[in-house]
């Protein structure tokens, strides 16, 4: 019998999630990880929050691989390389829990977040254009602070966290 990932009796192959993320800087990452200690508190969530390296906005997926595919990392990357846009910020200002099991409890933003979807419509536009794949025509902007089996509905908290954004940002190979 299989320990964990089986596939018809073999270890079913590893596989790599590619997608184009957004970073938030350090100062923003501390922020974060005051935010969700304080959810935590507030909401008698049990769940661990996520490591502050691994807070970003996933902005477009390419799926999962085995291993990771140069010639897409390759041609996505030259693609947004077409990208110009101005620095802009980012600003969250609630929290909710997505569906899911464990659900999800993430930070979203009202009007603060206008910015990062037309950035997002760019570079799918980009994408599209080179035959890459496509944008989903829903965009929620988000930020993932842990996953618990509880979840809670909209709440506002007390500061808005900004982020100021560069127009810098890498494909990625996402944790397994």
């Amino acid at each position: 019998m299989c320990a964990q990932h089986c596939f018809f009796g073999f270890e079913a192959p590893k596989a790599d999630g590619l997608f184009f993320g957004l970073f938030p800087p350090a100062a923003a990452r501390t922020q974060l990880t005051r935010t969700v200690q304080q959810l935590r508190i507030r909401h008698r969530l049990g769940g661990r929050p996520l490591a502050p390296e691994r807070f970003h906005v996933s902005l477009l997926g390419f799926g999962r691989f085995a291993g990771l595919p140069q010639r897409l990392v390759a041609e996505v990357v030259e693609a947004a390389a077409t990208l110009t846009a101005p620095r802009f910020e980012v600003s969250f200002d609630r929290a909710m829990s997505f569906l899911g099991t464990p659900r999800p409890l993430v930070l979203r933003g009202g009007d603060g977040v206008a910015e990062l979807i037309a950035f997002q419509r760019m570079l799918g536009d980009a994408i599209q254009r080179r035959g890459l794949g496509r944008a989903k025509a829903q965009f929620t902007p988000h930020v993932t602070l842990l996953y618990d089996e509880r979840g809670i509905s909209a709440s506002n908290f007390n500061a808005t966290i900004q982020i100021r954004y560069f127009a810098k940002f890498a494909a990625i190979r996402c944790c397994r």
